[in-house]
């Protein structure tokens, strides 16, 4: 086939080989992009079955090779005493299925498969028995200079990627890396050459395991079980914050470099073998702790006796720790002393938070438990001469505070509700009534812009619906009334969200004269956010329930420049409490944060001036205002990490006291006792913005 594009989609047959049937063939693809997607059939190989002896190769830039689906083995390709050859920039097989059978992807019998690309992804196989993605009962050749990626694969219901048959042979000769995240199985022989990394996840049970070159990388929770393992110029890596064991039937060899974690609390990577042969280096990580009482390891044990010792050795941390090496008969034994704990406190530039959890962290670190791994990491980063890992530690620190809650429970007294309330209160003389009920709607966004506590915008949409009813006693010069209020937000900052409903109930009224008058609301709210706060990879959630009561209370002047303008200055004190209580996180695995119940009080001072243009059935109004925060323009929060007690504060975004605003607003009578009305206010400071509109009918009744 010579062609810019070859396609083989949607074919089917109950026989093998859903699009293809070969038997003592030689079949060449030199294409550029090969596509064999959504092929059936009810036997053997779902997009081709090939059968004794034939040759097939594939050179192209893409080959492709999805959702084909075998009701018995190889979901994509089944092949018996067979060759294939790929080498294409990129090579995927994902999504195919092996209904009733083995090898998810391809089932390889008796057969050749040679790998050769830049990128080479298998991922999302599946097989009813064994092989999630590649049943090799032949031999296959990984010999690619690019990532080969087995990804999401399972068989028989769990993750696997590979199933290696007993007398069968993997064969890893390229320099590029080889990640397998399911977990490779069988009785078969693994030979790696080439200079890459295989990188070992999930469950392995590997019959025997052969390294010349590069490194075995050994997982964080991953299994490895098999007979023999020997690395003759290739390194073991176990370095992975965590504790793993290579557990073997057979003859263990380190004669490189073995690398392995040992944790203060006692836990450590472990090989058991019949029997070990070891030289080359020792490569100690320890995470931090206290090791100080003196913490032994058993790092090897092998039944039948361990011969050799490490030609080197070394361990992270050397100035503050010490080691020693004791070789027995049957196993090797680590010990390990000394005092090693984080200095983030040491840093340069921290802000508030980062300098809180800095605190904390180094405090954890010497009883890290969980957190071992994710602060010797960073310790280690603290210690390098790289900008980028100083800005990771820096980035660590302030995302694992809880600035993005102190910024939600200030979102629940931010509001103003007079914005909203203070535009019914008026003389009603001319409406010849004493009565009246109305109903709007509002929406609005506000921001709190980012600041060195509280990284990117912090932005809150909201709309909501507001009813009312109140009455005017003419004699008294007095209006008051009651209102409802429910309000819908949708939080973001940065990837930390929230969503949020207020439902409360108010009161509001006046004194109104011809020449002077005062306003005055209160405002009691229920106030429910769900929030997701995103930390190292994680998804932190909880629940805040507040209850917030905001009062304003205003004074103006009435002056009539004309018979149809009036000017109106004014100035008004608005105070809000939100009381929450105690906030636990779930899902966020070590970095919940389990939040103390607290009060956030927020008071400001406002004076301004407006004008009002009166005439016939129109009145429109333009103000502008200053605002200045009393209080509040910091909100805190102490907290401490889940399951531990070392308490730290976080702040959120802070304000600046000073802002102004500026509001335009409109009402028609739209009838003898309808008024319609609209208006819109915005306000602007130093890290803060927010602009409120509200829209809505009145209708007015009796005397």
């Amino acid at each position: 086939f010579t062609a810019d594009i070859v396609n083989f989609s949607n074919n089917s047959t109950d026989k093998c080989g859903g699009a293809i049937f070969a038997q003592d063939s030689y079949m060449a693809f030199d294409v550029r992009n090969i596509m064999f997607a959504g092929n059936k059939t009810l036997d053997d190989g779902g997009a081709i079955y090939v059968f004794t002896p034939s040759t097939f190769t594939f050179n192209a830039e893409n080959i492709n090779f999805s959702a084909n689906a075998s009701n018995a083995s190889g979901g994509a390709i089944a092949a018996h005493s067979s060759e294939f050859t790929f080498s294409a920039d990129n090579i995927n097989f994902s999504g195919n299925t092996a209904a009733n059978g083995s090898g998810g992807a391809i089932h390889a019998n008796s057969s050749v498969f040679t790998f050769d690309g830049a990128n080479i992804n298998f991922s999302g196989n599946t097989a009813n028995e064994k092989g999630g993605a590649i049943y090799n009962a032949g031999v296959l050749n990984l010999a690619s200079a690019g990532s080969i990626i087995f990804a999401g694969n399972t068989a028989g219901g769990v993750d696997n990627d590979i199933y290696n048959a007993i007398g069968s042979t993997i064969n890893i000769t390229g320099s590029g890396n080889v990640i397998i995240g399911g977990g490779i199985n069988g009785e078969g022989i693994i030979n790696k050459t080439g200079e890459g990394t295989l990188c070992l996840g999930g469950k392995n049970d590997i019959g025997e395991l052969n390294a010349t070159n590069g490194v075995i990388k050994i997982e964080s929770g991953s299994k490895y079980t098999g007979g023999i393992l020997k690395a003759q110029g290739a390194a073991i890596n176990m370095q992975n914050g965590t504790d793993e064991e290579i557990k073997l039937t057979g003859l263990f060899i380190s004669e490189t470099n073995l690398k392995i974690d040992v944790m203060a609390d006692g836990k450590n990577d472990k090989v058991t073998a019949s029997s070990a042969t070891v030289g080359g280096n020792l490569d100690i990580k320890t995470m931090v702790g206290d090791y100080t009482s003196g913490v032994e390891y058993e790092i090897l044990s092998a039944t039948g006796g361990v011969y050799g010792v490490f030609a080197s050795s070394g361990i992270m941390n050397a100035e503050k720790l010490n080691y020693e090496i004791k070789y027995l008969s049957d196993k090797i034994i680590l010990s390990v002393t000394g005092l090693y704990k984080s200095e983030f406190e040491t840093m340069l530039g921290l802000t508030y938070n980062q300098s809180e959890t800095a605190r904390v962290f180094d405090t954890i670190s010497e009883n890290a438990g969980a957190f071992a791994a994710i602060i010797t990491e960073m310790e280690e980063k603290r210690t390098s001469a790289d900008e980028q890992d100083r800005k990771d530690v820096l980035s660590f620190l302030a995302h694992t505070s809880g600035y993005f809650i102190a910024n939600v429970i200030r979102n629940a007294a931010a509001d103003s509700p007079s914005d909203e309330i203070y535009d019914k209160i008026k003389n009603h003389k001319g409406e010849k009534t004493n009565n009246g009920v109305w109903l709007q709607a509002k929406g609005g966004e506000e921001i709190f812009k980012e600041d060195a506590q509280s990284p990117e915008n912090y932005k809150d949409k909201s709309i909501g619906v507001m009813a009312g009813i109140d009455r005017y006693d003419e004699d008294k010069n007095i209006m008051y009334g009651a209102y409802a209020r429910l309000n819908q937000d949708n939080i973001e900052q940065g990837k930390n969200k929230a969503d949020a409903v207020k439902s409360g109930i108010g009161i509001y009224g006046g004194y109104i004269k011809e020449s002077w008058e005062i306003k005055a609301m209160a405002l009691g709210s229920y106030d429910k956010f769900e929030t997701q706060r995103a930390v190292m990879g994680e998804k932190a959630k909880g629940n805040i329930e507040a209850i917030t009561i905001n009062a304003d209370i205003e004074g103006a002047l009435n002056i009539w420049a004309t018979e149809n303008i009036k000017i109106r200055p004014y100035g008004a004190i608005e105070a809000a409490n939100a009381n929450y209580g105690e906030i636990k996180e779930k899902e966020g695995g070590i970095y919940n944060l389990k939040i103390k119940s607290g009060n956030y009080v927020r008071t400001s001072a406002r004076i301004g001036a407006g004008a009002q243009y009166i005439k016939g059935i129109w009145l429109g109004y333009a103000e502008i205002e200053g605002k200045y925060l009393i209080s509040g323009e910091r909100p805190e929060i102490e907290s401490v990490f889940e399951a531990r007690s070392e308490e730290f504060k976080s702040r959120g975004t802070e304000e600046g006291k000073a802002m102004i605003g500026a509001g335009l607003g409109g009402e028609a009578q739209a009838g003898k006792n309808w008024t319609i009305f609209a208006n819109v206010k915005i306000y602007a400071g130093e890290k803060y913005e927010s602009i409120t509109a509200n829209a809505g009918v009145r209708y007015v009744f009796g005397r």
